[in-house]
């Protein structure tokens, strides 16, 4: 290839090829940044550029050694533009989006104009570049160097001089030679100063002014041919926006919008016509030569000759002094390309066709007054906005409108500017006639085909054709068929993919004959009418592909006959081989089987083992228990209602706050519960933001231990006290250091505002409580009435009241309007460590060494509670009241958290032991609850602090009303809502979130035990009382009878509406199961029993009736027969229901007996025995894995696992007696009801609902 060029010359190949690579390498170095020239060396890309080169050489047209090396430049400068797209991630990006590697100082010395243009059609050089090269090929080795500093660094000549090592003398010289050089005038009139040089010295001077003569004489070139543009390089280069300049002629220049392959885009406002516009004007290479600016006004001549709603208007094509410009019309709205990328999914169907359709007729008004377009892309379509809104995602908010018609082919003109062979396009939408170079080909045929590209991208998202290169992509729309539409879009109707590949077709003439035809089959699509094109048919698919590669073709076909061949052979072994796998998929089958039995077994075992480490306090093995059922990909899920409890339960914990070095002694939450203090061991204190965690200040102020700290009330300081017998009181919002308060003379311990935040209490191991001033930063007054060492302060609520707790076991009291001392509160023989104020500022909680829990009545100076059950296994270090005042909390030194609950009688309050959080893995110092009660802080000797939410610690929420006790409880699918009756008749609908009554209605059942049935659609509800003679149908919304019967004289002991609405079933004392038709009240049936019947219930479908007498019995709805009966049973019978898939039958028939049945054949599936009393009521859950088992007199609940029959764990509700039991429609609540006994003053107790919920999602699956 070097031969070739050099012909005519006397150079040598070798001579040429170094100095070749030595400038390719200068070019490689300078337009890869540090970055990129970490993922590709510069020598493999110069490599890469002499590869791609010589496969494309007959594509070089030139002849001279000139026009080679500005031909290999322009491929090397395609492969670093092609390097930097790859390898910063903007390869979805690729040539189409004509964002030329722009030319930067380097490239500007060298006079590199970068365009990123395809292998197969580089631009030839100029005279520039021969003088470069022979530039190169003159200088002697060592003055490369020259080149590269000068060119890479802009350096002046002097300091190349003075980095090439050059001696001081020669240095200096260099210098005045570089200045006479920038005047312009010549070097020969410092021949003298030669004089004093020695003769080497000389000689390199000589080679380094030859060096500087050159190149100078071609930057000065280079600043000639530029300097007619200097104010357009400002605008075109890319300078910031606010070095622009403010006008171009009368145009106000308002920022830059885009860039095209030889064209700027700015936006200007024309202040004559008061309208936006849009001003294109050439990078500052499009000026170099006529072609480059001929090609850029032809966009204006293009676009000039069509006027059209649907293509960009020109307004106006004009100069000022050398800048020529283009004003366009302004579309604000994105590109086609931008508008798609945001999307995630196809465009739709109509939609794609719509827009094709629009994009065809506009093309074709063009096509008819000779304008071809030849660079159609989603990138030249413009969405302009229908209304202010810029961002629609809807296709129909957008006008569409045909712009840049820089490679726009007038027809008629006889003129040819692009080169030979050159590339004119975008490659994934370029015509097979544009990527192999046959310009003559190009016509409205190419545009056509565009469309036909875009009408598949829109469709499937992505071009019909793609390599994995341009080059890649070329040659394969040269050679490969497009792919079927609907392989990627199987939706796509065959006539729209039809339309598509017509469009994508080969040859030009195989195409739609213009873009009107192309408009009228879109627009036939549309309307549902015949289209032009019509599906291709698998029969000449093959063919034309056989008719292409012959080869492949005979070669398939021999691979048919082979297989013919084969296949009686293969039907005789598949025959052989059929029996065996059927045989090995039952034994499949039953191996997956038996692999679930064995899972669900396990499950069962190990979930009763992390019930019982629960309730051991066992975290951390309750926590390892249940992961072991988290299902893997692909297996059965087996967790059910229990797993799921238990799993929040263990999971209470909201956020743990890390970044102390060492032991948290103290934390508090600010008065808005928006931040948390924290006192270390570490010597700081923090404050963090409750919601996120993170920390906002670091307050370092101490110089040793900080051991306490407190809020004032308003929430804007803060107080630390520290083993450095000091108090610093901090500014919240800034972390700033306020005051310090100087006067303990050993630890400070505790600190504590007033509520009026006008006064702070400390007190620590120099037993004296000092009470300070905050007006005034001094000491207000000490109190030292005989004190231990005092371990915690707090003021009463209402600041009246000063409390303190010491290590001797007694607490004072002092009055702060006169600080009188009230004689001690005497608890133990152990230390106290905690005290705080019930909400009410009549009680005092206490704890400390002896690890009990008291409650002190301070105006009677009692101990008014002191559980006996409140013992922990170690010290309790802190205690602190609910804001609400409804539980207290504990934190013990081993690192659990106990809460009571609180009931007050009169001026007594009660302490019920609740749960127990499993918190730290060592000792708890200290803990917080947030103002809004929900979350409860702790801080412990680990180094962590630990949100906690209280709603997962609470294992059951209730709520209740004084009308006696709650008989029967019903909850309804479509509806949130839970509807009970108690024992005064009344009806109740709550709110099942709130736990608040919505509605009642009450219904005379002279006060007997009331059954409830729900319609499963509307508001309505069918009430009985436990013998009563009559039945009440009720609208609960209007609060109205709609009817009732009375005819049941030996009274009522179950009703049921069936699941379709339509029947009711009635269970009477007089041996019967009654069947009434719901809205009228009619009765249709009567099913004669031998005894009583106590309980009823329908299948899911409606079909079946199980009843429950002393026997249990399955009835026919349809034919009123008996379909079986299982054996008498002794004792009454007390509930009956149906699995959620209708298959199994549960019922309670004994005290503490529950039988499931097959509900088809009455077969038994197995027997469970409650541990629990006698059983009142069961219920399954939704999803059919758990049965509850509800025993009434210990008021507790029981779940089973239906599928292995096992006891998984145990409710205990806060009831004297449990009546009924329901899962909610979702299963997320399990809900109970009863009464909970008042004493004599109310026998029939208060009625109380029970529920146990969980969350929507709660692991990580």
């Amino acid at each position: 290839m070097l031969a070739a060029a050099r012909e005519g010359t006397n150079h040598d190949v070798g001579e040429l090829l170094e100095a070749t690579r030595k400038y390719l390498l200068l070019i490689a170095n300078r337009s890869l940044d540090a970055q990129l020239q970490q993922k590709i060396a510069p020598s493999d890309l110069v490599q890469e550029t002499f590869i791609d080169a010589h496969r494309n050489f007959r594509n070089f047209s030139g002849g001279s050694e000139a026009e080679l090396f500005a031909w290999l430049r322009q491929i090397l400068l395609h492969k670093a533009a092609d390097a930097g797209r790859r390898f910063r991630g903007t390869a979805k990006r690729d040539i189409r989006d004509e964002q030329a590697l722009d030319a930067d100082s380097s490239q500007a010395n060298l006079q590199v104009a970068c365009h990123d243009p395809s292998p197969s059609g580089y631009a030839i050089g100029n005279e520039r570049e021969r003088k470069l090269l022979d530039a190169l090929r003159q200088l002697p080795p060592d003055y490369h160097q020259v080149i590269e500093l000068r060119s890479l660094e802009r350096l002046p000549f002097a300091q190349v001089a003075n980095r090439m090592g050059r001696s001081e003398a020669l240095y200096e010289l260099v210098k005045r030679y570089d200045e006479v050089l920038a005047d312009g005038s010549g070097v020969t009139s410092l021949e003298a100063d030669r004089a004093g040089l020695s003769q080497e010295s000389a000689a390199e001077l000589n080679d380094l002014v030859r060096c500087m003569e050159l190149l100078e004489g071609v930057h000065r070139e280079r600043t000639s041919r530029i300097s007619l543009t200097g104010q357009l390089g400002a605008i075109a280069s890319t300078f910031p926006a606010d070095e622009l300049p403010d006008t171009l002629g009368r145009f106000e220049l308002r920022g830059e919008v885009g860039r095209g392959g030889c064209g700027v885009v700015l936006r200007a406002f024309d202040p004559k016509l008061s309208r936006e516009v849009a001003i294109k004007i050439p990078r500052p290479e499009a000026l170099v030569s006529d072609d480059l600016r001929e090609r850029f006004l032809r966009e204006a001549r293009a676009a000039g000759a069509v006027d059209h709603p649907n293509i960009v208007s020109i307004y106006e094509v004009g100069e000022e002094g050398p800048i020529n410009f283009i004003a366009a019309a302004y579309i604000p709205g994105p590109s086609l390309a931008q508008w798609l990328s945001k999307r995630q999914a196809p465009l739709e169907i109509e939609e794609a066709a719509k827009l094709v359709l629009t994009l065809a007729q506009a093309l074709n008004h063009a096509h008819e007054r000779g304008v071809v377009h030849r660079d159609i892309k989603p990138g030249n379509i413009l969405l302009q906005p229908l209304s202010t809104k810029k961002d629609s995602p809807y296709l129909r908010d957008y006008t569409p409108k045909i712009a840049d018609f820089g490679l726009a082919k007038l027809r008629e003109s006889t003129e040819t500017a692009t080169y030979t062979g050159a590339m004119i396009g975008t490659p994934s939408y370029m015509a097979p006639e544009q990527a192999a170079g046959r310009l003559a080909e190009i016509g409205p045929a190419t545009d056509i085909y565009a469309l036909g590209a875009i009408l598949f991208e829109l469709l499937t998202r992505q071009p019909p054709l793609r390599g994995e290169s341009d080059i890649d992509t070329l040659r394969r729309i040269v050679s490969d068929d497009p792919p079927l539409v609907r392989i990627a879009r199987p939706r796509v109707p065959r006539d729209l993919e039809a339309i598509c590949l017509k469009c994508l077709e080969k040859r030009p003439s195989h195409r739609y004959s213009n873009a009107a035809a192309l408009a009228e089959d879109l627009d036939s699509f549309l309307k549902g009418k015949t289209t032009v094109a019509r599906p291709i048919g698998p029969t000449r698919r093959t063919w034309r592909w056989a008719r292409r590669r012959p080869t492949a073709a005979a070669l398939v076909f021999v691979s048919l006959v082979s297989l013919s061949l084969l296949i009686v052979g293969t039907w005789i072994y598949n025959a052989r081989l059929s029996t065996a796998l059927k045989n090995a998929e039952t034994e499949r089958t039953r191996a997956e089987a038996e692999s679930l039995t064995s899972r669900q077994l396990l499950y069962s075992a190990e979930l009763r083992l992390a019930y019982d480490a629960w309730n051991s306090l066992n975290r951390t093995r309750t926590i390892e228990l249940l992961q072991r059922h988290i299902p893997e990909d692909g297996q059965v899920d087996l967790r059910e209602f229990a797993w799921h409890w238990l799993w929040e339960r263990s999971h209470a914990e909201v956020q743990t706050l890390a970044g102390h070095e060492d032991d948290v002694f103290s934390v508090e939450f600010s008065p808005d519960g928006t931040m948390l203090a924290t006192a270390s061991k570490d010597g700081t204190a923090r404050i963090w933001n409750a919601v996120s965690g993170e920390v906002i200040h670091i307050l370092n102020g101490h110089t040793t231990e900080v051991t306490c700290v407190a809020f004032s009330p308003d929430g804007t300081q803060l107080a630390t006290g520290s083993e450095d017998q000091q108090i610093i009181v901090w500014d919240v919002s800034t972390g700033d250091q306020q005051f310090t308060l100087e006067g303990h003379q050993n630890h400070v311990l505790t600190v504590a505002f007033s509520p009026d935040g006008r006064q702070l209490a400390s007190g620590g191991r120099d037993q004296v409580i000092r009470i300070w001033n905050l007006d005034n930063h001094k000491l207000e007054r000490t109190l030292d009435p005989e004190l231990g060492i005092v371990r915690c302060i707090r003021y009463s609520p209402d600041g009246q009241t000063l409390a303190a707790c010491d290590e001797v076991g007694a607490i004072h009291l002092w009055d702060t309007s006169h600080w009188k001392h009230a004689p001690p509160l005497l608890q133990s023989d152990g230390s106290l460590f905690s005290i705080d104020f019930h909400p009410d500022g009549q009680h005092l909680v206490a704890t400390g060494r002896d690890s009990s829990l008291y409650v002190w009545d301070i105006s009677q100076g009692e101990c008014v509670e002191h559980p006996e059950n409140s013992n922990h296994e170690s010290w309790i270090r802190d205690t602190h009241f609910s804001p609400d005042g409804t539980m207290v909390a504990n934190a013990n030194q081993n690192g659990f958290v106990r809460l009571w609950k609180l009931t007050q009688e009169g001026s007594t309050l009660h302490a019920t032991e609740g749960e127990v959080i499993q918190g730290h893995p060592g000792r708890i110092w200290s803990l917080a609850w947030s103002p809004d009660n929900k979350l409860m802080a702790t801080a412990g000797a680990d180094t962590t602090v630990k949100l906690w939410s209280i709603a997962n610690q609470s294992s059951a929420s209730h709520y209740e009303h004084n009308d006696g006790w709650i008989w029967d409880i019903a909850t309804r699918s479509n509806s949130p809502a839970l509807i009970t009756s108690d024992q005064s008749g009344r009806i109740r609908t709550w709110d099942i979130e709130q736990g608040k009554v919505l509605s009642s209605y009450r219904v005379p059942t002279a006060g007997k035990r009331t059954f409830l049935a729900l319609h499963p659609d509307k508001q309505h509800a069918v009430v009985s009382g436990m013998n009563h003679p009559h039945i009440h149908y009720v609208d609960l919304e209007e609060g109205k009878l709609l009817w009732q019967r009375g005819d049941y004289p030996g009274g009522v002991n179950a009703v049921e509406i069936s699941p379709d609405g339509e029947l009711l079933a009635v269970a009477s004392e007089s041996n019967k199961l009654h069947v009434l038709d719901l809205d009228s009240g009619k009765q249709l049936q009567t099913f004669p029993h031998k005894n009583f019947v106590g309980y009823v219930a329908f299948s899911p479908d409606g079909n079946l009736i199980a009843t429950c007498s002393r026997q249990l019995a399955m009835w026919d709805r349809n034919t009123g027969k008996q379909l079986w009966e299982r054996r008498r049973y002794e004792a009454d019978p007390r509930s009956v229901t149906f699995s959620p898939d209708g298959q199994v039958v549960a019922a309670a028939v004994g005290n503490r007996i529950i039988v499931l049945v097959d509900a088809l054949t009455g077969d038994s599936l197995g027997t469970l025995q409650s541990e629990d009393g006698r059983v009142m009521s069961i219920a399954f859950s939704p999803d059919g894995k758990t049965l509850a088992v509800g025993a009434a007199m210990s008021a507790t609940i029981s779940l089973w696992d239906v599928r292995t029959r096992q006891e998984i764990c145990k409710l205990r509700a806060p009831l004297t007696e449990l009546f009924c039991i329901a899962f909610s429609p979702d299963g997320r609540r399990l809900i109970g009801a009863g009464s909970e006994r008042d004493g004599p003053a109310r026998p029939f107790g208060t009625g109380r609902v029970v529920e146990w919920k969980i969350s929507p999602k709660t692991d990580s699956r």
